[in-house]
């Protein structure tokens, strides 16, 4: 049974980020970390974006910035600076080589590449089973499912697809991101839109996304992208040189356990850190990361809870039930752009704005399916075993 300061399980952008953090704390330097991950890293999976106005710690793996955003629709298409932010694209691969090549130089981090079996944790400290071993910990975190504290209740999924393509001739604008193109077919219940990445004039990433409660057909990603490609970039001739696809979560998580009370702390989307609403993670997973550092450095015992108000995850809660009971949402996300300054949105949407600025956002919204919102989750609901009083008689004027 070997002991370690801390194990963190799962070594992806949580865990590492995690890993690299403590690593770079003065306060935690002399401290043993184990990382438990089967997967070696050594392909780029996925990409991440964010915005902000610096990248902070990851500056040197963006591999491409943008300093306008478009927002289009069938009534509107509006292009507009969003000064002071930039909208940051990472790779995956970039992001895996820069943090491991910083942790194997350092003696005092391990990483066991084996899945871990089980994890359990008492009032003194925390065990984690894997490959035939026996580890301790005073602290465990884990970016895997722990029992039902992180579980995320997602009613959504965001499923999307993406290719990378080049273009024979110019096409594109390369400080410009598209980051909904609503000029798509819309569902019934949910919403499909186009996302556009330009990393010059002739290339891109174009990529179809849906919220759905359920996986459409990989032939269905693959027609509106070549819809979409054809049709509204109007380019007949293109290759594909790359492809991304996955899904997440759109839902709030339960609750974690309050601070003190267990010494296995979820960390990542079981944390918390995706955005209900636009599933968002990567500049939320370091607000996760740096609490935690932080707070391990001071010799208090870490959450993985990130402190924004709690007023916001209202507001996801009242956008995820529209997203899943009303027709069209579309026009919620159109208005919410067309009518506000495209910083304030992202402000919102890091959940940092005062209630005085939600109140000039929300004014811009329709009203009555927020309404309806509040009352099917908020409304008290009438009590099965109360008495149907009478009804009121008719009047009838002779």
């Amino acid at each position: 049974m070997r002991h370690f300061d801390y194990i963190i399980i799962g070594g992806g952008c949580a865990g590492l980020s995690l890993a690299y953090r403590i690593t770079n704390e003065a306060a935690l330097k002399q401290c043993r970390v184990l990382i438990i991950e089967p997967e070696s890293k050594t392909r780029n999976d996925r990409t991440w974006c964010f915005w902000g106005t610096d990248a902070g710690l990851f500056s040197p793996v963006v591999r491409h910035r943008w300093t306008n955003i478009t927002i289009a629709g069938s009534e509107f298409s509006r292009t507009a600076d969003i000064e002071p932010y930039h909208y940051f694209f990472i790779r995956g691969i970039d992001f895996y080589q820069h943090i491991q090549a910083f942790l194997a130089a350092n003696p005092r981090i391990e990483i066991l590449r084996a899945p871990a079996d089980r994890w359990d944790a008492n009032d003194t400290q925390a065990m984690v089973w894997a490959n035939g071993e026996t580890f301790t910990a005073n602290y465990v975190f884990t970016s895997a499912p722990t029992g039902s504290a992180g579980q995320v209740l997602a009613p959504l999924h965001q499923y999307f697809k993406g290719w990378f393509i080049e273009t024979e001739s110019p096409v594109f604008t390369a400080d410009t991101a598209t980051l909904m193109d609503f000029n798509v077919a819309q569902p019934d219940l949910g919403l499909h839109f186009m996302y556009v990445l330009p990393f010059s004039s002739t290339r891109a990433l174009v990529e179809f996304t849906t919220f759905s409660s359920q996986l459409l057909p990989d032939e269905t990603f693959n027609q509106a992208l070549e819809k979409y490609i054809t049709d509204n970039l109007q380019v007949d001739q293109y290759r594909i040189t790359d492809t991304e696809q996955g899904a997440i979560p759109m839902g709030l998580p339960a609750k974690s356990a309050v601070a003190g009370t267990s010494r296995i702390i979820p960390i990542g989307g079981q944390g918390g850190a995706i955005k209900p609403t636009t599933g968002y993670a990567f500049w939320r997973i370091q607000e996760q990361t740096q609490q935690i550092t932080a707070q391990l450095a001071q010799n208090r015992w870490p959450s993985g809870e990130i402190g924004h108000p709690r007023r916001f995850a209202w507001y996801d809660q009242l956008l995820l039930d529209i997203l899943v009971k009303e027709g069209q949402p579309a026009r919620i996300f159109k208005r919410l752009f067309q009518h506000n300054p495209y910083p304030r949105i992202l402000k919102f949407l890091d959940e940092g704005t005062t209630p005085w600025e939600e109140v000039k956002i929300f004014a811009q919204l329709p009203l009555w399916p927020f309404l309806r919102a509040w009352k099917r989750q908020y409304a008290p609901k009438p009590s099965s075993s109360r008495q149907a009083l009478p009804a009121t008689p008719k009047i009838q004027h002779l």
